[in-house]
């Protein structure tokens, strides 16, 4: 589904330089999305301070990997990013 989006996502992250509301969206969107990601690492046992750096981590990837790698074949991309997530929870869940 991410695939699909691509050129919306590309879209969007240049035209929020120029139109406030759509700005406002955008910064709505990005903050449910981080809110959501950390209470999900939270419920995993992740401290506080940990998630809140791994959301940014994880959603800075996602982003890059949504809108820089479409050379790349979604499921090669699908197992990039769920190698990192594994990886990143894992490792702070056995903090």
């Amino acid at each position: 589904m991410l695939d699909e989006l691509s050129g919306l996502t590309a879209t969007i992250h240049e035209r929020v330089k120029c139109s406030k509301a759509l700005a406002q969206i955008h910064d709505a969107f990005h903050a449910e999305s981080n809110r959501r990601i950390e209470r999900g690492l939270r419920s995993l046992g992740i401290s506080e301070r940990d998630s809140k750096m791994a959301t940014v981590a994880l959603v800075s990837m996602l982003e890059g990997i949504h809108l820089h790698s479409g050379k790349r074949d979604s499921k090669t991309r699908d197992e990039l990013v769920l190698w990192v997530i594994q990886r990143v929870c894992g490792n702070l869940a056995s903090k």
